[in-house]
């Protein structure tokens, strides 16, 4: 959040990004607010709970040092950046193939947009700088409203499929009034009646974004937050010793956000939706490219493309082969649907990276093939390859009129 308007004037003291973790003072517990206030609602939260309650030495010395710093009662920004801390190494206490990759990535993209306010505050914006923001804040109003009108066909999908579903038990449902005892009879009655009331609320809902999202695009005037930072140094230095992963930048919390939803991707069965994966990959590949790590971001999309391409071709196997089981053969339809709606995703993400990559290696690419200008095709190529130049930057190359034409020639003439 980079912008918001209150509607009272009695909340302007209060800066949303500061209260992202609940606090408890006496047992020094800390965590994300909306686990904060039903912690066993998770089987993460339960595993951390405990793990917070038997800590070892060494993390006790790390809870102790930030619980000096939090002055919970009067939250500036110090001790917002304490709590943000507190919270990370409280997810970080349990054993790393059990602990909730999503929110320690969510803990360090905060702790990102802090230092980003940090350094706002204390580098005002130059005169006529803000014209880009009107900009960005449109920009992000607009994909907010694609994002929703994404979700909503996503949910007329699933009304149509439910309500097939509904006419089937309902059917089902007086079909064994004859034979069943009644009670028996109306047992689908109360989930079918729920998963109606469901999709209602869920459609309410949707609406009530919309128009949200429509009056913050038409609203005039949005007033900055304000933050006063303050002296943090101290805190940060003397927390570094104590435990490695402390990020000092908001560079370094962003790339450890990134490794951490990356961690999530590949483990974490709530992104198994094409929609939820699309969006966390979206978000990891911003972070990579803020961070200006192009390299990293092109690795994690072609890692992906791949493994979606050996997904649907084995789900394709798998339809041609004779000993796929009848249920299986009717699951697999859909896995090859899911799998193609996520490869055409990270395409389009990868194509934006190979642009940035493009933009960033033309000059060391035109340099290299100056300096080799007389040396065979093959010989240039391979210069390029041992330079770091990855192999779809290389294909572009090779296209007509591009400096390794001659090399796609052969090839078409072999």
């Amino acid at each position: 959040m980079t912008k918001y308007k209150w509607l009272s004037e009695k909340c302007e003291v209060a800066h949303p990004p500061l209260y992202f973790v609940f606090y408890c003072p006496e047992c020094h517990f800390a965590d994300a607010a909306n686990d904060f206030s039903k912690p066993l609602d998770n089987e993460f939260s339960k595993l951390v709970i405990r793990q917070f309650q038997k800590m070892s030495p060494k993390w006790k010395t790390r809870v102790d040092f930030l619980i000096g710093h939090i002055d919970y009662e009067n939250l500036d920004f110090r001790s917002a950046l304490a709590l943000h801390l507190l919270a990370l190494c409280i997810q970080r206490i349990s054993m790393p193939d059990s602990q909730d990759n999503y929110k320690i990535g969510r803990l360090f993209l905060r702790v990102a947009w802090l230092y980003r306010e940090a350094a706002a505050a204390a580098h005002p914006a130059a005169p006529g700088s803000s014209e880009i923001r009107p900009a960005a804040r449109k920009s992000a109003i607009e994909q907010t409203a694609r994002r929703i009108d994404e979700f909503g066909q996503v949910l007329e999908d699933a009304m149509d499929a439910w309500q097939t579903l509904d006419q089937e038990l309902a059917g089902r449902a007086d079909n064994n009034a004859e034979d069943v005892a009644e009670q028996e009879a109306d047992s689908y009655d109360v989930p079918l009646r729920e998963m109606r009331q469901a999709f209602t609320a869920q459609f309410a809902a949707l609406e009530r974004l919309k128009a949200l999202c429509q009056q913050e695009a038409d609203a005039p005037a949005v007033s900055e937050p304000t933050i006063v930072a303050g002296s943090y140094q101290d805190l940060i230095e003397g927390f570094q010793p104590l435990w490695s992963e402390t990020p000092a930048t908001e560079q370094e919390a962003m790339q450890s956000a990134a490794a951490y939803f990356r961690k999530t991707l590949w483990k974490d069965v709530r992104f198994n939706s094409a929609q939820t994966r699309y969006n966390l990959i979206s978000l990891v590949t911003d972070l990579y490219v803020r961070c200006n790590d192009l390299d990293s971001a092109y690795k994690m999309l072609a890692s992906l493309y791949k493994s979606n391409t050996d997904a649907i071709r084995q789900y394709e196997h798998g339809l041609e082969d004779k000993e796929t089981s009848a249920e299986r053969r009717k699951r697999l339809p859909g896995l090859i649907k899911r799998s193609r709606d996520a490869l055409e995703h990270t395409a389009e993400l990868r194509r934006t990276v190979l642009d940035l990559l493009m933009e960033r290696d033309q000059p060391k690419i035109d340099a290299l093939l100056a300096e080799h200008a007389h040396d065979p095709a093959e010989k240039r190529q391979a210069v390029l390859v041992e330079n770091g130049i990855v192999p779809e930057l290389i294909l572009v190359l090779k296209k007509p009129g591009g400096p390794l034409e001659e090399l796609a020639k052969r090839r078409r003439r072999r």
